[in-house]
């Protein structure tokens, strides 16, 4: 097992080592760690939004299907329309039983 003291000298030494000298290059790099909203061809398309759009409306089908929010209202975050789903769910039932 690592103790504290070893930890942190091994974390030192790693951070001192990776650091870099730019004194003399053109450009300095940065790294970083972003999120990004993409689009879920599995989610469903014909889920309806709190807004009373589908799912796919809040998506750009023109740019790679950016997350650019609903296209009629200006809904940013799509959220299930909870209703909506359950009534579609229980007629997907009912036309099983018919059958």
């Amino acid at each position: 097992m690592i103790k504290n003291e070893d930890m942190k000298e091994l974390v030192d030494d790693y951070e001192e080592k990776s650091k870099k000298d730019y004194s003399n290059k053109p450009y300095i790099f940065e790294s970083s760690v972003s999120e990004q909203a993409l689009y879920n061809p599995k989610y469903g398309d014909d889920r309806v939004c709190k807004c009373g759009h589908r799912y796919y409306r809040h998506f750009d089908t023109y740019d790679d299907m950016y997350a650019c929010g609903c296209k009629y209202c200006g809904c940013w975050d799509f959220e299930e329309d909870i209703k909506s789903a359950r009534k579609t769910k229980l007629q997907k039932i009912k036309d099983l039983l018919k059958s």
